[in-house]
C-alpha cells in the first residue's frame, strides 16, 4: 500500500491510500488537478509503516472475531467447552493476522 499526499506550500491538504500499482495513477490525478509551484505530491510506501500495519491487523482481526453475542451465548449457555472453542477461534485469527513488529 502507498499513501499519495498532496501538499500546498508544504502543508498536507489531501491524501489517498491506494494499492501499489495505483499510486502513480493517483499521483498523476493530483498533478493534473493541482498545478503550480505551491503544490507538491509525495508518495510514501506504507508496507513498512508500523501504525498502518497495526491498524490493518486490528481491522482484519475484528472482522473475523466472534461477536459479543457469540461470547455471551457461549459463556452463559454453552459452558466451558463453548468458551474454549471461542478462545481457540480467536487464537487462530490472531495467528492468521499477527501483529507487526516494531523495528
Amino acid at each position: 500500500m502507498k499513501k499519495v499526499i498532496l501538499k500546498q506550500n508544504g502543508i498536507e491538504i489531501g491524501s489517498a491510500i491506494v494499492e501499489d500499482e495505483k499510486s502513480q495513477e493517483m499521483a498523476d490525478i493530483y498533478a493534473d488537478n493541482y498545478k503550480g509551484e505551491e503544490y507538491s505530491i509525495e508518495v510514501i510506501d506504507l508496507s513498512q509503516d508500523y501504525d498502518f500495519l497495526l491498524a490493518e491487523c486490528i481491522k482484519n482481526r475484528m472482522s473475523e472475531y466472534p461477536s459479543p453475542e457469540d461470547f455471551m451465548n457461549a459463556f452463559f449457555d454453552g459452558g466451558d467447552l463453548a468458551v474454549q472453542e471461542l478462545q481457540s477461534k480467536r487464537l487462530l485469527i490472531k495467528s492468521k493476522y499477527p501483529k507487526p513488529v516494531k523495528e
